[in-house]
């Protein structure tokens, strides 16, 4: 997202009037739908025109002074305007009036009902009697939680909404973790990264049809590292806008699809990238770039539970397999002392090859680098 239009206005004061005849100007417009993006941060902003067009609106430190007149909201029409600014009197009615916008001590993060401000972010959760601890450091971007249970049921587990130029949040994990939601698990804009010594279960709610165990947005990136993540709702893991990135690291994840009408395990990313990390369940899941999420036949989206493992959660396997070896566009493996499937994978987890391997075989590739999978058994080879 780094090569889009964006505006930022942080510590300052900016009042903007788009007024003319007919009172109905522009005053924060984007006139390309849906592209470009504007951040609002710990300043006073004020306008009287209209607000809309653009892709995200992001606001950082300050919040709407005036709600009861106006509010952050989608109109459904033919314009397709995306945060337009509308009339709480009427849903249909864009605002061409006044608009105000102050700092108010906050940061874009919240857990359940509870905004991360200022004041609370050593311990967030103080005065709601939640089991366990949160906090939050605003240097390191880090969210830190610690044996926390949450169960919500009006608000996303964790909602944050950072911009796509600011440091990556991090959730960082301790001990065991669970987040119950009627909405999403978590609802991440910006990117992110779950990582630590600890394990999450995230769950939303059941019978919905949108909402997910975890959902990043468009064009961000969500990181899973050396964690234990069980994800599980109508969409396990899923990009908003189908252009997210997803990146597993050494962790292991256990996922499951809860709408299998509508929903699916992995969906919504464009690129997903496996380091020292394999598929394991079900057999043949592997991830497709056209279908933008994980697949067992090439055809529908995967909604089966899905299993991913450490690698060296598998290396005892290593002894039994085959000699490996690699020349000019080549891949060869040797004979296995016993029937084993082989795959490879790009690094983006895209599955390009996939046999039983009985005897000896020779594979054309292209130069480049993959992950090969023998039986259990998984290392990243270089093709010169």
């Amino acid at each position: 997202m780094q090569d889009e239009l964006y505006l930022k206005i942080s510590k300052t004061t900016v009042r903007v009037e788009a007024v003319n005849d007919s009172n109905d100007g522009e005053a924060l417009f984007s006139p390309v739908k849906r592209e470009g993006y504007v951040i609002i941060e710990d300043a006073h902003f004020s306008s009287i025109g209209l607000v809309a067009g653009m892709k995200e609106l992001y606001l950082q430190g300050c919040d709407i002074v005036n709600k009861d007149q106006v509010y952050l909201g989608q109109l459904n029409d033919n314009w397709g305007y995306t945060c337009a600014v509308i009339a709480t009197i009427s849903d249909d009615k864009l605002n061409y009036g006044l608009l105000q916008i102050a700092p108010d001590q906050s940061y874009p993060i919240a857990i359940g009902q509870t905004q991360v401000t200022r004041d609370n972010a050593s311990d967030i959760l103080a005065s709601t009697g939640t089991s366990g601890s949160a906090s939050y450091d605003p240097k390191s971007n880090t969210l830190y939680l610690k044996n926390l249970v949450l169960d919500t049921n009006l608000e996303n587990g964790i909602f944050s909404r950072f911009a796509p130029i600011d440091k990556t949040l991090t959730i960082d994990l301790e001990g065991n973790v669970e987040l119950h939601s009627k909405l999403s698990g978590m609802l991440l804009f910006g990117n992110t990264c779950i990582q630590g010594s600890g394990s999450i279960k995230v769950y939303a709610d059941d019978g919905s049809q949108d909402y997910g165990g975890i959902l990043i947005a468009d064009k961000d990136t969500l990181t899973v590292r050396d964690c234990h993540l069980f994800a599980s709702g109508p969409f396990a893991l899923g990009g908003i806008r189908l252009q997210s990135r997803l990146l597993i690291d050494n962790a292991t994840l256990e996922l499951t699809c809860t709408n299998k009408t509508r929903g699916a395990t992995i969906e919504g990313f464009d690129a997903l990238v496996l380091q020292r990390v394999s598929f394991i369940n079900p057999q043949g899941v592997r991830f497709d770039a056209n279908l933008c999420g994980a697949t067992t036949d090439g055809v529908t989206l995967c909604k089966e539970p899905i299993q991913i493992a450490r690698a060296n959660s598998v290396q005892h396997t290593r002894p039994s397999t085959p000699s490996i070896s690699t020349s000019l566009g080549q891949l060869s493996i040797g004979q296995p002392a016993s029937p084993m499937t082989i795959k490879v994978y790009t690094l983006l987890g895209e599955l390009i090859y996939e046999q039983l391997l009985t005897r000896q075989v020779t594979i054309p590739l292209l130069s480049g680098v993959y992950i090969l999978e023998l039986g259990l058994y998984h290392q990243t080879i270089l093709i010169p």
